[in-house]
């Protein structure tokens, strides 16, 4: 029986254990996410609790698909830490308005979370997820605090585009800038 040869550059990379332990954790606290968020929903009213209930979805669908690519290492469990350290704040939230500045202060730091992460993944898959999921998180708080009324410098996690310039073109750091670039 001739044995077939396989050409190893057609294949995925096997994980590196960080980076499937990382999916593990993403994990973990998109589950504690969907749990903070079912405490929280108690404490919203009308179109806001859609919202929020969408959100919850969100974190949902995502810890899913990081389960399915944590190579075994996925507990299918909240983040017991996170739901800790996190839920004497809700229980203490006064308002609506409080309880929906705490869900964009969350949502900015899972944001930043795999913002991270994104320094430190190497498996192209969990990379991929990760740069999937991080404007999802974004979004999630940028939509919480429009409903909040919140200035700029409160609807992003690192603030106010203090450090945004644009340019001719030719820097892809800088954006465009609308007198190198008329319309028409």
């Amino acid at each position: 029986m001739a044995r077939l040869e396989t050409n190893t550059w057609f294949q995925t990379p096997t994980p590196a254990p960080f980076d499937t332990d990382y999916a593990a954790f993403a994990e973990s606290l998109e589950l504690a996410m969907v749990t903070l968020y079912n405490d929280i929903l108690l404490k919203l009213t009308g179109e806001n609790v859609a919202t929020a209930a969408r959100f919850r979805d969100h974190h949902q669908e995502h810890a899913q698909a990081y389960a399915s690519l944590a190579a075994g290492k996925a507990k299918g469990v909240p983040n017991s830490a996170l739901i800790f350290v996190k839920t004497p704040a809700i229980q203490t939230l006064a308002d609506e308005s409080s309880t929906l500045l705490f869900l964009v202060g969350l949502e900015d730091q899972m944001a930043e979370t795999y913002a991270y992460g994104l320094a430190l993944l190497t498996a192209p898959d969990i990379y991929r997820r990760v740069v999937t999921t991080l404007p999802v998180e974004s979004e999630h708080a940028a939509v919480l605090g429009t409903i909040l009324q919140l200035a700029p410098e409160g609807l992003f996690i690192t603030g106010s585009f203090e450090n945004a310039s644009v340019g001719d073109g030719t820097d892809p750091r800088r954006g465009f800038d609308m007198g190198s670039f008329p319309v028409g």
